[in-house]
């Protein structure tokens, strides 16, 4: 659900039309949304909530929305890690980033999520209840500029100034998410005014409304999708967690190991489903074949991203990559990259090995990963 509004407002068109509803004059009702995470043509679907809670459809209302502004050709444009927790996603941001043609941040020692956050925060700033602040703001709530469920129909008296306030003012602010990113990546790739890498590489969660935004801020954006046999994910998770003494990557979220197994189950079908759906404009990278085949991997991702790929820039690539960093040391959870595949054979318990593969088995499948 999109928006919930109350009914009640003042409609003196419909007694005429329903001459015998005592309510008609005071069933009027109005909500405002920001389209932003809507496809530029949409259909939203208007149900009334009865006082039992269940509905009745009451109508279509179909609509166009007008496109953010785009990055231009001559900026750098994002590489998009579409991935999961313990995949290998830091390894391969650096073996990215040491590409001349790539920047990325640090990959081993921070989370860079430049991109991701600015464009977050112009979803958050151009909800309706947000940029209603500007006119009808308790200045006394802590961070009042965001808005609350109260503020989110107030009504613009002004068509002109409800555009300037939304429309007007979310395109002026998607050039500074492109400026701001921008200026993050010419810093850290150490530049002031030379040229700039073509490419800046970031991961991104499972998040196909925040993957469209982006991808319409920049349509010269390219996608990975990085997948790790899931079982070898699974004991990656576990022994991170067990050598930190916490409980992440969802891990803290099921009771047991063997509810976690089924929640793995439900997120990687999640993510077949999603990669078949951009398959056609994203590349498919498995951990395994980027550890086992790494110039042969990397050379395909580099042809795919059009950036140089020949041998001697590859071999240089990884040789800069594989530099040992203290931080590369203490994120790993097995002895060696090598061990790191297939380890589930070998480091689950007999039955969450089981328990895995009768769960996993079809969306490993439809990765190309074999029992």
């Amino acid at each position: 659900m999109l928006v919930r509004t109350e009914v009640g407002r003042d409609r003196p068109d419909l007694p005429a039309a329903f001459p015998n509803a005592p309510t008609a004059r005071s069933s009027g009702f109005m909500a405002t949304l920001s389209t932003l995470m809507l496809p530029d043509t949409f259909e939203l679907q208007l149900w009334t909530i009865l006082q039992d809670e269940s509905s009745i459809w009451i109508g279509t209302v179909r609509g166009r929305r007008t496109k953010l502004p785009a990055a231009g050709q001559s900026q750098m444009q994002p590489i998009i890690v579409t991935t999961f927790g313990r995949t290998g996603s830091s390894w391969l941001l650096r073996v990215l980033g040491s590409h001349p043609s790539i920047v990325a941040y640090r990959p081993f020692e921070y989370e860079a999520r430049v991109l991701t956050y600015w464009s977050t925060v112009l979803t958050a700033l151009f909800e309706p209840k947000s940029y209603a602040q500007i006119l009808a703001a308790d200045i006394s709530q802590p961070r009042w500029w965001l808005g609350d469920a109260s503020s989110e129909h107030l009504k613009f008296a002004d068509r002109d100034i409800a555009a300037e306030l939304g429309l007007n003012a979310s395109h002026e602010f998607a050039e500074f998410v492109h400026r701001r990113v921008e200026l993050f990546y010419r810093a850290a790739a150490g530049l002031e005014s030379a040229s700039a890498p073509r490419f800046f590489v970031e991961k991104l969660g499972l998040d196909p409304f925040l993957a469209r935004l982006i991808r319409e801020l920049y349509p010269a954006a390219k996608e990975i999708i990085l997948v790790r046999d899931f079982r070898d994910m699974i004991c990656s998770i576990l022994a991170y967690n067990e050598k930190r003494q916490s409980l992440t990557f969802g891990r803290e979220g099921v009771d047991s190991d063997e509810e976690f197994v089924a929640w793995i189950r439900d997120v990687a079908v999640e993510m077949l489903g999603y990669y078949r759906r951009r398959s056609p404009g994203a590349h498919l990278v498995r951990y395994e074949d980027l550890i086992v085949q790494p110039e042969a991997t990397l050379t395909e991702v580099l042809d795919w991203l059009g950036v140089p790929s020949d041998s001697v820039v590859t071999s240089t690539t990884l040789a800069s990559a594989s530099r040992e960093t203290p931080n590369m040391a203490g994120h790993r959870t097995a002895g060696d990259a090598e061990r790191s595949v297939g380890r589930w054979s070998r480091d689950l318990p007999p039955s969450l090995r089981a328990r895995s593969n009768e769960l996993l088995e079809n969306v490993l499948a439809g990765f190309g990963y074999t029992a």
